[in-house]
């Protein structure tokens, strides 16, 4: 399977990997502002933006996102496309070499032990109405991604906008999307991922509540966390001076 991507840039490597329902394109002011010092490469996941449909597993993205890891790659995942980057740093440990994860976590739903997410009847909410009214689910979900950032209604405008850059997610791929975010826990390989990582998390997001990164990085051999004050689930739109200055740090420091 070949996936949309693109590439640009000078210096060491970073792969991008967006989350539910977006595309690559996402990424693309954040991508600019870091291409003097590194090379960049967006992707489309299956069945988003441009990409082909194939069947979503943490198992199968991890198989087609490894002919773009290069020598000395940074995967940069966000939400989603940060399990699919913990999932990917697994799979393939000698040949990632860091980690950056924004807005992510090991577990997205709540459980007894884990009150750090989103409550899985709230999940189930978004795949019930994303069976009724895909467009309205969509734009719920953008709403709560921009809550906690500055100007929440301008952002999720700004969100929708960038999304309609590219064809719509397939319904297939939302559907297998949300299933992952219900079902996938990777707490038990943190502690196997010792690859340096750096979680970028807005201390407002909405989406995955800050403290979830915290514990997801205490429980890895190199985990750190950098909240990032007045920001939501999307802080390399809203706060893209701090990310991309956290993110230079982290890459040369390690």
């Amino acid at each position: 399977m070949t996936l949309h991507h693109e590439s640009a840039g000078l210096g060491p490597h970073l792969l991008f990997i967006h989350g539910w329902g977006m595309h690559g394109g996402l990424w693309r002011d954040w991508a600019r502002a870091l291409q003097q010092d590194f090379t960049t490469t967006l992707i489309d996941l299956p069945g988003h933006g441009h990409s082909p449909p194939a069947p979503l597993t943490l198992a199968g993205l991890a198989d087609a996102l490894a002919p773009f890891i290069r020598e000395e790659t940074t995967v940069v995942g966000w939400s989603l496309g940060a399990m699919v980057a913990l999932a990917l740093a697994e799979a393939h440990p000698r040949r990632v070499a860091r980690l950056v994860l924004v807005g992510g976590t090991a577990r997205f739903c709540t459980g007894p032990d884990w009150p750090h997410a989103m409550a899985p009847d709230t999940l189930a909410a978004f795949a019930r109405q994303l069976e009724r009214d895909r467009g309205r689910t969509l734009q719920r979900f953008l709403a709560l991604q921009a809550h906690g950032g500055r100007e929440p209604r301008a952002l999720t405008r700004a969100l929708q906008d960038r999304l309609g850059e590219r064809p719509p997610a397939r319904d297939g791929a939302l559907g297998e999307g949300l299933a992952l975010l219900r079902d996938t826990d990777l707490r038990a390989g943190l502690a196997r991922i010792t690859q340096p990582t750096l979680f970028l998390h807005g201390e407002e997001d909405a989406v995955i509540p800050c403290p979830a990164a915290h514990a997801c990085a205490r429980r890895m051999p190199a985990g750190r966390v950098r909240p990032i004050p007045a920001a939501g689930h999307v802080p390399f739109l809203t706060h893209p001076e701090a990310c991309t200055r956290y993110l230079q740090e982290f890459c040369h420091g390690h």
